[in-house]
C-alpha cells in the first residue's frame, strides 16, 4: 500500500520537486483532532507541495495501545480508516511497542522533524472536582521536553503540557540552538487563529477585554437545556455527537475554560 502523503503521487514540476522539503512527522494521539488533520494533509498534499514546497511523511503514530512506526511512511488512509472502525494501533503490522517508557524511548530514537501532539488533556478530577495532573499529562510533557531539547518541533493541541509547564517549554524552544519550535494555536478555540491574531497580527494593538465562547461542550449543553432538556440528557447527547468526552468534568466544571484563559493570558497578555 502507498501512503496518501507519498511525494511520488504529487503531480508537480520535477524541478520544483527537487527543492521540496520533506517533513518527517510523528502523530501522537489518534482521536478526532489528528484523524482530521491527517485527512486535511492528504487532501491538500498537492497544494502544500506546489505553493509551499513541503511534503509530510508520517513515520509514527500513537494511541492508547502504543506506537506504530514505519520509516517509509505509514499508510495514513488505512490508519484513519482502522481507527474510525474502532481498531487499535496494536492490531497493525507496524506496531512497535506499548508502555510509557517504551513509547518514549522509541520516539526519542526516531529521526523526525515534527511532533503533532493531540493526546487527551491529562488532568484528573478528584471527588471534590478539583483538578490535578495525572500520568498522561506528565507523559505528554516529558515527550514535549525531549523533543524540544533535541531540536524536534512540537505542535500542541493538548493543553496539559502548557498548563503544567508553559514557560519552561517556551524557554526550551526559544533558547535551543537547533531548529525545534513550539506552536500551540490549536489548544484554544482551534477553529480560530486567536493566539496568532493576538501575538502577531495585533502586535501594536492594545487588548482591553477578552470575550467569547471558550468551551463548545458547555455551549452545546446550555443550548440543549434552553430547549427544555435536562443537564444529564444534554450531556449524553453531547457525548453521542462527539461534543463531549466520556468524562465531561473538565468541560462542565469550568476547567477547560480556565486552562484556555491561562494560555491566552500568558501568550497574548504576557501575564
Amino acid at each position: 500500500s502507498t501512503s496518501l502523503l507519498d511525494w511520488r503521487l504529487i503531480d508537480i514540476d520535477p524541478d520544483k520537486m527537487a527543492k521540496m522539503i520533506e517533513i518527517k512527522t510523528a502523530v501522537l494521539g489518534m482521536g478526532s483532532v489528528n484523524r482530521n488533520l491527517l485527512k486535511i494533509i492528504a487532501r491538500k498534499k498537492e497544494r502544500l507541495a506546489r505553493d509551499h514546497g513541503i511534503v509530510f511523511r508520517i513515520t509514527a503514530a500513537t494511541d492508547s495501545s502504543g506506537i506504530a512506526i514505519d520509516g517509509r511512511g505509514l499508510d495514513t488512509a488505512a490508519l484513519v480508516d482502522h481507527k474510525e472502525a474502532g481498531g487499535c494501533l496494536s492490531d497493525l503490522p507496524s506496531f512497535a511497542g506499548a508502555g510509557r517508557d517504551r513509547v518514549r524511548h522509541l520516539l526519542n530514537a526516531l529521526d523526525v522533524d515534527l511532533l503533532f501532539e493531540a493526546t487527551p488533556c491529562g488532568v484528573a478530577l478528584d471527588s471534590a472536582g478539583a483538578a490535578s495532573n495525572d500520568s498522561r499529562d506528565s507523559e505528554a510533557l516529558d515527550i514535549c521536553r525531549d523533543a524540544l531539547v533535541r531540536g524536534v518541533s512540537v505542535v500542541l493541541a493538548n493543553k496539559g503540557p502548557l498548563v503544567s509547564a508553559m514557560n519552561e517549554l517556551r524557554a526550551l524552544a526559544q533558547t535551543n540552538g537547533t531548529a525545534g519550535r513550539l506552536e500551540y494555536s490549536a489548544t484554544v478555540c482551534g477553529g480560530l487563529p486567536i493566539l496568532n491574531i493576538g501575538r502577531r497580527d495585533m502586535v501594536a494593538g492594545t487588548i482591553t477585554k477578552l470575550r467569547g465562547v471558550f468551551n463548545a461542550t458547555s455551549n452545546f449543553i446550555l443550548d440543549a437545556m434552553a430547549g427544555g432538556g435536562t443537564f444529564e440528557k444534554a450531556v449524553k447527547e453531547a457525548q453521542t455527537v462527539g461534543a463531549a468526552e466520556a468524562n465531561p468534568g473538565l468541560d462542565t466544571g469550568g476547567w477547560d475554560t480556565a486552562f484556555k484563559l491561562l494560555i491566552v493570558a500568558n501568550t497574548i497578555m504576557h501575564a
